[in-house]
């Protein structure tokens, strides 16, 4: 056998076990009850051509003279809420020149002790906190411009959990899965309906109602042989990008899902090193030539107190947050993404 037939047989046994195998369940129970008594990436001029897909968002596709990311909604969903809506006036985000973002001045307390806020999840951080913190932390997605997403009808929301793992510093983790309806493959192959990709943030308290970020986890086909996730902390959060959001000026986490396979990377110069092989290689979009989306969230809370499960009013059908069946983007079938609990229960911060 030659060199040659060795490599694509290489290539073939890759794409053919990301694809067939699928996604395998997460290693880590990220379960937890506490008890608690870069440099800035400017954010580039936007493009004069928008376009609105019934996809349950509204996508900007960019160039020299657009108004930047435009804030998602539900599919029939717009009612639903990850929080009460008297969150007052919000926190202010702010990146920091190592890299990260520091969100001060929580509006709402952060620990149920000591007051009566709600805390229906019963995990020990008020709702009304878990809400500002995952509305601080929708990322920017930079889409790839001929990705099919944004004209198929596709939903895109964000699924999250928010919980302690640490009382003393206070240390709050959010889980964030990133739904998209399908996984488009490459080369014709390893497509499949659904695609529960997520990132994560580790926060650490630095005053009352100050939090920041300390560690960001991204996912890029999470769970197979060709598993490129990555955790950023320390001086590697330089290497995130961290920006302005265009349509509101609120600083974000900018991260680069991988043309039809939907990967999450932290910058393009990951995504775009991932892989060298054709077919396994990735492709994205930078922030001057991307389609900008910035996802509605949902509070899935607990499993044992569920704020969330039935995702119907998210344009995902017949799916669940805290079932265990395959997420198939609402489109049935077998064989597709990983559940979507898993992403919400695999603690990608623990050993």
């Amino acid at each position: 056998m030659t060199s040659g037939a060795l490599s694509v047989r290489t290539l073939l046994v890759a794409l053919l076990v990301e694809g067939c195998v699928g996604e395998e369940p997460l290693a880590h129970d990220g379960s937890s009850e506490v008890d608690l008594d870069a440099g800035i990436v400017d954010s580039p001029t936007p493009l004069d051509r928008d376009a609105e897909y019934d996809s349950g968002f509204e996508a900007d596709a960019r160039g020299a003279d657009a108004s930047g990311p435009i804030d998602s909604a539900p599919m029939d969903g717009s009612e639903l809420d990850s929080g009460p809506s008297d969150r007052g006036p919000g926190p202010l985000s702010e990146a920091l020149p190592s890299g990260g973002i520091r969100i001060r001045g929580m509006s709402t307390p952060l620990t149920r002790d000591a007051t009566t806020a709600s805390d229906f999840d019963e995990d020990g951080l008020t709702d009304s906190f878990e809400a500002e913190l995952l509305e601080a932390l929708r990322p920017v997605l930079v889409i790839a411009p001929m990705d099919p997403a944004l004209t198929d009808g596709s939903a895109i929301q964000l699924v999250g959990r928010v919980f302690a793992a640490s009382s003393d510093p206070l240390v709050v983790r959010a889980l964030v899965m990133i739904g998209w309806r399908e996984d488009y493959g490459s080369c014709g192959l390893t497509a499949h309906h659904g695609d529960s990709e997520r990132f994560a943030v580790e926060l650490t308290a630095s005053a009352a109602k100050d939090l920041e970020i300390t560690r960001i986890y991204t996912a890029a086909h999470e769970g197979t042989v060709t598993d490129r996730g990555r955790l950023f902390e320390g001086p590697g959060l330089a290497e995130t990008v961290v920006g302005s959001d265009p349509s509101s000026g609120t600083v974000r986490l900018w991260l680069f899902p991988s043309e039809r396979k939907h990967a999450t990377y932290a910058s393009v110069a990951l995504c775009e090193g991932a892989f060298v092989l054709p077919c396994l290689r990735e492709t994205c979009a930078d922030e001057s030539t991307g389609v900008l989306v910035v996802p509605p969230v949902t509070n899935a809370g607990e499993d044992t107190h569920r704020q969330l499960d039935a995702l119907d009013a998210l344009g995902f059908p017949g799916e669940t947050a805290w079932g265990t069946a395959d997420f198939c983007g609402g489109l049935g079938g077998s064989g597709c993404a990983s559940p979507v609990r898993d992403k919400l229960m695999s603690d990608p911060f623990e050993p």
